[in-house]
C-alpha cells in the first residue's frame, strides 16, 4: 500500500532567508515565510505550506549540535564528497515489514515518539528518506497553521507531483525497501551519466494563473526546480 508524501525538503546555505535565491522563491510567487528552529538537531527551516504537504528549506545552525545529534544532518549540509541535498519524507501506516526493514529513530517530546529511517539514511551520498508511522490526519492543513500560509502569491494550491532524479551511479538503498509503499505523486528516476540529482517539484496552480518560467535554484549538489503546472 502506497504512503503518502509528507513533505520534501533540500538543504541551502544558512543565509537562505537573506539571499537572492529566497527573494527568487518569492519572486516566483511561493509564500515561504514560515519556519522554525530545532533544537538538539542544529538545523532551522523555512516551510512552503500547501494543504496536504509542504517544500521544506534546510539549512544548518550549529554544526556541533548536529553532530552530537543520532541524525548526523551537519553531515548532509557540507562536506568533500558533495553529500546529497535532499530528503523526502513519508507517512502512513508502515505495517510489520515496512517498520522490519526501517529504522525507528526515537525522538522525546514529538507526538509520535520518532521517525522511521528508511536504509542508506546514514549514508550522506544517497537521498534521506524517513517516514512517520501513522494513520492520523497530519496534512498541514489540518494543523493550526494560519489560513494565510496556504495563500500563494503565485495561486498555487498544490505539490502536483515531485521528481527525483538521482545521479546515474548514485545508491539508494530506500528504493528497494521501500518498493511498492512510494507515493503516487513520487517519481524516481535516475539522470544521463555525468548528471547532478534533481528535486523538481511541480505545483498545482489556480485556473486563472499566468504562465510562468521554472525556477532553478543551485544546491551544494545538484538542483531543486519548481515548476508552475
Amino acid at each position: 500500500m502506497a504512503l503518502l508524501l509528507d513533505h520534501v525538503y533540500a538543504f541551502v546555505p544558512p543565509d537562505f532567508v537573506d539571499s537572492a535565491a529566497f527573494m527568487a522563491v518569492s519572486e516566483f510567487g511561493l509564500r515561504a515565510s514560515f519556519g522554525r528552529e530545532h533544537p538538539g538537531q542544529g538545523t532551522a527551516n523555512r516551510l512552503a505550506l500547501f494543504p496536504g504537504t509542504a517544500l521544506e528549506f534546510l539549512w544548518l545552525t550549529d554544526a556541533d549540535e548536529a553532530a552530537g545529534n543520532p541524525l548526523r544532518l551537519d553531515r548532509r549540509a557540507a562536506g568533500p564528497d558533495g553529500p546529497d541535498p535532499f530528503g523526502l519524507c513519508l507517512r502512513g501506516d508502515l505495517g510489520p515489514a515496512l517498520r522490519e526493514r526501517m529504522t525507528f529513530h526515537p525522538m522525546p517530546g514529538f507526538a509520535l515518539g520518532g521517525l522511521y529511517l528508511a536504509p542508506g539514511w546514514d549514508d550522506p551520498a544517497q537521498t534521506m528518506v524517513f517516514a512517520f508511522d501513522t494513520q492520523e490526519d497530519l496534512r498541514p492543513v489540518s494543523l493550526a497553521y494560519p489560513a494565510s500560509l496556504f495563500e500563494h502569491p503565485g495561486g498555487f494550491t498544490a505539490m502536483d507531483q515531485v521528481t527525483l532524479s538521482l545521479a546515474a551511479d548514485a545508491p539508494a538503498d530506500w528504493l528497494e525497501a521501500l518498493d511498492g509503499a512510494l507515493p503516487t505523486n513520487l517519481r524516481v528516476a535516475r539522470a544521463p551519466s555525468g548528471a547532478a540529482p534533481e528535486l523538481h517539484v511541480a505545483l498545482a496552480r489556480n485556473a486563472n494563473a499566468n504562465a510562468i518560467d521554472d525556477l532553478v535554484l543551485p544546491t551544494a549538489r545538484g538542483q531543486l526546480r519548481l515548476s508552475g503546472v
